[in-house]
């Protein structure tokens, strides 16, 4: 008996601080610069969950073999990444190396330690409910204020894009909350699970409408796909099937995607002054220099490489174009794959293909358990996919707080993964 109360109260205390973090994801970037302390929650939620992660796994003895699978090829990936430090020979601080493994570790210890920590609590019904309602009330509140910002400044402006000022509400920059508005989309259907509540009917589509008003082409390509995919869900059911998850259905939904931002990608990738033609030119090269380990953690394209200002910049020339320079580092982060094939090259890049591919599957069978998750986390593996090309989304804080939120679904259907 008193084991079992000892067990109820270290769920609820789990519940809580669940509760709590879940809000302080949702304004995660404004409560940074109110607030110092607050830089770090990101990354206070990764060490909370790893810690809870190692102390389960120390208790148990035992790790699942999947898991242990995809620990193992980033371990790989990693040495790769340091085996490029020492063959390049470039001086890199060890500080620097370090931040950039952990900015690497970040998608795969949310979404491992995640799902391991959502199987020790028991609100999880709850609390969504409690996320899905704060999404609710900030929706109701932004997307008004968008449409007033078309016609007088409130201060939320960022840049003009498609004959609209782009919004960016209390987010630092219209791109920001593009992503929030990401996260808000995947937290009301996870409150389906719940409840098929009509409001989150009418709140998605309020959500999708707001997206547009963030002027990013995401907001467009994204919007379609996800009516694409709850229709489909539709469809399905009314003919009385299950709805089965095929790899080609993200290919075309992809696809889809692309040519929805098709003019977006040529005008970025095929002019020679964008800032990620200059990045994707200069991984290539730096590839093709330090073939095939690349030149090694903390040396290009991550924030890490951006901090400690890599030498390669210098070398390149990239310190004297404006948004690469030390003292005005606005785009040097601005792509992901450049990255991966700059500082890990050419094996580097297919550890980390395998290594996705590991924890895409992993994230389809510990959370896709009926039709309606199927379809979130199918939507959520296409939107990183596609984003991918264009940004550092693995790497990125909303897309780690989308990931803590998709660990709850299986609380919320009520299905317990301990196998």
């Amino acid at each position: 008996m008193i084991a079992k109360t000892k067990d109820i109260e270290k769920s609820n205390l789990l519940d809580i601080i669940a509760l709590i973090l879940g809000i302080f994801i949702l304004f995660m970037q404004p409560l940074k610069n109110l607030i110092n302390g607050f830089s770090l929650i990101d990354e206070g939620v990764l060490l909370l969950t790893l810690l809870i992660f190692v102390l389960i796994t120390l208790k148990t003895g035992k790790i699942k073999k999947r898991e242990l699978t995809i620990f193992t090829v980033f371990f790989i990936y990693i040495c790769i990444g340091i085996i490029g430090n020492w063959k390049s020979n470039l001086n890199i601080k060890s500080e620097s190396i370090i931040t950039d493994i952990f900015s690497y570790a970040k998608f795969f210890i949310m979404l491992i330690c995640g799902n391991v920590f959502f199987e020790r609590t028991n609100n999880n019904k709850k609390n969504i409910s409690i996320f899905a309602k704060i999404v609710r009330i900030n929706i109701a509140i932004a997307l008004p204020l968008a449409i007033l910002n078309q016609f007088t400044d409130l201060g939320m402006r960022d840049d003009y894009r498609r004959g609209l000022y782009c919004f960016n509400y209390i987010y630092d920059t219209a791109a920001i909350f593009s992503w929030y508005c990401l996260m808000y989309l995947l937290i009301l259907s996870i409150d389906f699970l719940n409840n098929k509540n009509k409001k989150n009917y009418i709140f998605i589509a309020l959500n999708i409408l707001l997206w547009l008003f963030t002027g990013r082409s995401r907001g467009m390509a994204f919007g379609l796909i996800y009516i694409m995919l709850f229709w489909s869900s539709k469809f399905f059911s009314k003919k009385g099937k299950k709805f089965k998850f095929k790899l080609s259905y993200i290919l075309i939904l992809g696809l889809i995607g692309v040519a929805v931002a098709w003019k977006q990608f040529i005008f970025y990738f095929t002019t020679r002054t964008e800032a990620r033609f200059i990045l994707l030119n200069t991984g290539i090269k730096i590839c093709t220099k330090y073939f095939p380990w690349g030149a090694g953690l903390g040396t290009f394209g991550t924030f890490a490489a951006q901090k400690y200002y890599s030498p390669l910049y210098n070398f390149y020339g990239l310190n004297k174009i404006y948004g690469f320079t030390f003292d005005n580092a606005l785009y040097l982060t601005d792509n992901f794959w450049p990255a991966v094939v700059g500082e890990t090259g050419i094996l580097g890049l297919i550890v980390y293909a395998i290594l996705l591919y590991l924890a895409f599957r992993y994230m389809y069978q510990r959370l896709a358990l009926n039709d309606t998750s199927k379809k979130i986390v199918t939507f959520f593996i296409i939107t990183v996919l596609c984003s991918s090309v264009a940004t550092t989304i693995f790497t990125q804080n909303a897309t780690i707080g989308d990931i803590f939120y998709l660990c709850m679904i299986p609380g919320v259907i009520g299905v317990k993964k301990d196998e």
